[in-house]
């Protein structure tokens, strides 16, 4: 970016007369003469759709779970209302280890000791773990809505030498006597929290970091190693279980869940095919890994296997220091951005909502800062996460743009562009963000600010013209354009389509193939091969552009070029029902379209069919 100067103002009609000329709003109380770097935004490059930002519980929540309710309310309402918060929406829940042969008790640290459901063999006893439990429900109840359960270690009788904390100089530790007992636990807790506690896991996770050596004996919080080999026995035995007590019909399996990109890569790719097909949905930590990594992960894990990425935990380390409360807040962003540009994450998941005490007031270890008197205030870095995840929402898609320091994610439902900008330099920046891809552009954004003196300000709305949003951005700022009235290319209109039926009751079927009722799909192409473009609506809904249909594809693709529809859980087809207006929506909650191996002939009709057998019905753009 071009880094541009303070001028004083010598009079009012100056000052407008060098704003006329720039073309430029000014946000931070800076202005320049010097050309703005323009910054491109591509809608026809589609990445995965959001499903949220979040936050782990382990191991704030094990510890303020037990505050008065006056207090813990306080802190779910800060980080999970959508209104009063930033609306985290995105929960990891800790499966815990410990019970009474836990002989490591003593020396794990505040909150890191989490009770087991089942603290003995076969001795499950649901009243543990409750601190934990009530932050899940209360976040359900303020519209969190994406669930993974995972474990840190297996319970302490499964472990060969009963300690949490790990083996005895990092080795594995898990007993493999009781490897379907940890993954018969793991289906068990899935079940009960659905049944019981009202809470639905998308996905269950059996290991936290397994290939590392840190895993030991003498150490202070819960974990084990698990050797790739014994991952790749006990990920099978998980979906039998989960198959087995009816709970695959609402979670799937996420894995490996290990602390750098690479190792993560290296352990997928590590399993058998067999149990890579019962893996949903790939988890990796970013502590460490290229963007090289990032991107090979995408293409090959993501786009290739048709797997859903999650960058399911970072902080910036326990002692981590950036210098000042709005560089960490810059730090964090930042590292949002090298992950959503390279790995695209659908979600994106910090370690500790809240800090341990004694760690640094300026780090990233939390996003609401916990003092040693136990108060709890909200600094930039808590407001810097709310420029994702209160904008940046549910079903939006991520897509292209050619700013490293920006991220941009578009909404079909409600027409709607978020960009997400971090100036992390001590001089205001000039962008014009050239919107010429969409096929009509909103009349203004509206800009939510985090600086060292602002908190996600609100501020002035910013004209657009000719396709272009012209700003400038202050030093050491996070900033989120919100544009509503945003369309992609499209019909003359500048209006996107949902696909539509003419008959109720109807389901989406392979033309020429035989099908079991509501399980097999097949998408067309209108225009004699041109690959199309489509969203899939947080709605359950399907949108497409201009006279462009869906269109299923064979063998790669690259990013944003094809039409790519796939199954989200490895696998299993979906099922998908026609409402009574005449919209598609998905019958089982975040998964997605799934092309069963099938293809048609250019041109060819979407072949519909009656549930019950009867006659092919036609779709179309509508």
């Amino acid at each position: 970016m071009i880094l541009c100067g303070k001028r004083k103002l010598v009079s009012f009609l100056t000052a407008l007369l060098m704003l006329a000329a720039l073309v430029t709003v000014n946000l931070g109380g800076a202005s320049t003469a010097q050309a703005a770097e323009t910054v491109t935004v591509t809608p026809s490059q589609g990445y995965q759709v959001i499903q949220g930002w979040g936050t782990t519980l382990a191991w704030w929540a094990n510890i303020i779970g037990g505050w008065s309710t006056s207090q813990k309310t306080a802190l779910a309402d800060a980080l999970f209302s959508p209104t009063s918060g930033i609306g985290l929406n995105v929960l990891r829940y800790n499966f815990g280890a410990d019970g009474p042969g836990n002989v490591c008790q003593s020396q794990m640290q505040p909150g890191g000791n989490v009770p087991s459901f089942e603290p003995t063999n076969g001795n499950y006893v649901w009243t543990n773990d409750a601190n934990q439990l009530w932050f899940a429900q209360a976040a359900k109840a303020l519209g969190a809505n994406v669930f993974e359960g995972f474990a840190n270690s297996a319970p302490a009788w499964m472990l060969d030498n009963s300690c949490t904390a790990g083996g005895p100089g990092g080795a594995d530790n898990l007993n493999p006597a009781y490897n379907a007992s940890f993954a018969s636990y793991l289906a068990t807790i899935d079940k009960h929290f659905h049944d019981d506690f009202g809470i639905t896991m998308q996905t269950i996770d059996a290991f936290n970091e397994p290939n590392q050596p840190w895993w030991t004996s003498t150490g202070n919080q819960e974990g084990m190693a698990v050797s790739t080999a014994q991952q790749n026995t006990i990920i099978p035995l998980l979906a039998a279980a989960l198959q087995a007590n009816g709970a695959s019909a609402y979670t799937s399996i996420s894995a490996p869940d290990d602390t750098s990109v690479s190792s993560s890569i290296s352990d997928y790719d590590g399993f058998s095919s067999a149990t890579q097909a019962d893996i949903a949905q790939w988890n990796t930590h970013t502590y460490s890994g290229t963007d090289a990594d990032r991107q090979s992960a995408y293409e090959n894990i993501g786009q290739a296997d048709h797997k859903r990425l999650w960058m399911s935990e970072w902080n910036d380390g326990a002692n981590g220091n950036e210098g000042s409360e709005i560089n960490a807040a810059l730090v964090l962003s930042s590292h949002i951005l090298d992950d959503e540009h390279n790995l695209h994450p659908s979600s994106w998941v910090i370690w500790q909502a809240v800090n341990q005490v004694g760690e640094s007031i300026n780090g990233d270890q939390g996003l609401a800062y916990r003092a040693p008197d136990n108060t709890i205030s909200y600094l930039p870095r808590y407001y810097a996460m709310g420029n994702y995840s209160k904008y940046v929402l549910p079903g939006y898609q991520m897509i292209g743009n050619s700013d490293a320091n920006s991220f941009t994610a578009y909404d079909s439902a409600s027409h709607t562009l978020a960009i997400v900008t971090t100036n992390s330099s001590s001089s205001a920046v000039s962008v014009n963000y050239n919107l010429s891809g969409f096929s009509s552009v909103g009349a203004t954004a509206t800009p939510h600010q985090t600086t060292a003196s602002e908190n996600l300000a609100q501020l002035a709305n910013v004209n657009i013209a000719n396709k272009t949003l012209s700003v400038s951005l202050p030093a050491q700022s996070i900033t989120t354009f919100v544009i509503p009235g945003t369309y992609v290319t499209g019909p003359a209109s500048g209006s996107a389509q949902e696909l539509v039926g003419g008959q109720s009751g109807k389901c989406l079927d392979v033309p020429n193939a035989s099908t079991t009722n509501g399980t097999q799909l097949d998408i067309w192409t209108c225009n004699g091969g041109t690959n199309q473009q489509y969203t899939l609506n947080a709605s359950g809904t399907i949108t497409v552009y201009g006279d462009k249909c869906l269109d299923a594809y064979q063998g790669g693709t690259a990013p944003g070029t094809i039409v790519d529809i796939y199954t989200c859980d490895g696998g299993t087809n979906q099922q998908w029902q026609e409402q009574s207006n005449g919209t598609i929506t998905n019958v089982r909650s975040g998964l997605c379209l799934d092309v069963a191996g099938q293809g048609t002939a250019n041109g060819s009709q979407v072949d519909l069919w009656t549930c019950n057998g009867g006659a092919n019905q036609q779709w179309a753009a509508g």
